[in-house]
């Protein structure tokens, strides 16, 4: 949700304002819910943020990786995003680090991405039964 607010606030173009700020305002309907977590797991988060971007998140900031702290602590499954600093990184090396942490290993990738293995799984043939 911040990536939405981050386009409300500063992106150029004005159609995609509108949409991320239509998005922000329907995004309960979608049955999504802000992040809130308690001090400790913020500190686990900002530890873990500071590790992804030293050694698998090249030229990344604090809050690249503290998104994928963040959503690792809420035991997100899928992080889809536009990011290009996280989708260039190493994702199997970022969930790797997550789950040694004790964390879950967020599924990193763009809603292209996703759209397109959706797609494929619904397409495939599926084996038949004897």
């Amino acid at each position: 949700m911040q990536e939405l607010a981050d386009i409300v606030e500063y992106d150029p173009d004005g159609e995609n304002k509108e949409h991320a700020k239509n998005a922000l305002i329907q995004i309960t309907n979608w049955m999504f819910l802000p992040s809130s977590l308690p001090p400790l797991q913020m500190g686990i988060s900002e530890q873990i943020a500071r590790e992804l971007i030293s050694k698998f998140i090249i030229e990344g900031e604090l809050n690249d990786g503290l998104v994928l702290g963040e959503a690792a602590c809420n035991n997100c499954r899928v992080f889809l995003t536009k990011n290009d600093r996280l989708l260039s990184a190493n994702r199997i090396s970022i969930q790797m680090c997550l789950i040694n942490a004790d964390l879950g290993g967020v599924f990193i990738g763009s809603p292209s991405e996703w759209v397109a293995v959706i797609k494929k799984i619904n397409t495939e043939e599926k084996p038949k039964s004897s």
